[in-house]
């Protein structure tokens, strides 16, 4: 039985990365332009509480894994934009790479960001993930995780 599942592991395996070479890794500096372009439109979006842009911007499935471990779903993260429960007064993206996986793209880097929650100010500074996918021709963001950095400036 073990055998078997090894078998079926290394042909899954072998079937998806037979398709990529290393310059499928290699982004050109076009689509790393227009992802870092995103990512500054994204945190501009959510600073002006535009809830058009996000539900254009994200992926039908799209998800944010929130600092504090809770999972967000897309519709409870527009409406938290929409309806002003979350209100960032700004938003610094630094530090990023982004990486080019065909169709995938995945960006890390430090956010610095400052503002109020359900009437609450806080300030952050934390590490995030942010994964794209382009469907359609357009890249999308997919996927957002975020934890704070220990030791950094943190308010409650």
């Amino acid at each position: 039985m073990r055998a078997a599942i090894f078998v079926i592991l290394l042909v899954g395996l072998a079937a998806c990365s037979s398709g990529f070479s290393g310059n499928d890794v290699t982004q050109t500096d076009t689509t790393r332009a227009q992802i870092l372009a995103l990512q500054n439109q994204w945190a501009q979006a959510r600073i002006a509480q535009d809830a058009e842009f996000l539900e254009r911007f994200y992926t039908p499935d799209f998800r944010v894994l929130s600092m504090d471990g809770n999972v967000v779903s897309r519709e409870d993260d527009i409406a938290n934009f929409a309806t002003r429960i979350l209100e960032p007064q700004m938003i610094v993206d630094e530090d990023m790479d982004v990486r080019v996986y065909g169709q995938v793209a995945i960006v890390t880097g430090v956010e610095r960001l400052r503002g109020t929650y359900r009437g609450n100010f806080g300030a952050f500074t934390l590490r995030f993930t942010n994964v794209y996918v382009r469907t359609g021709g357009e890249w999308r963001l997919a996927h957002h995780h975020s934890t704070p950095i220990a030791g950094a400036d943190q308010l409650p």
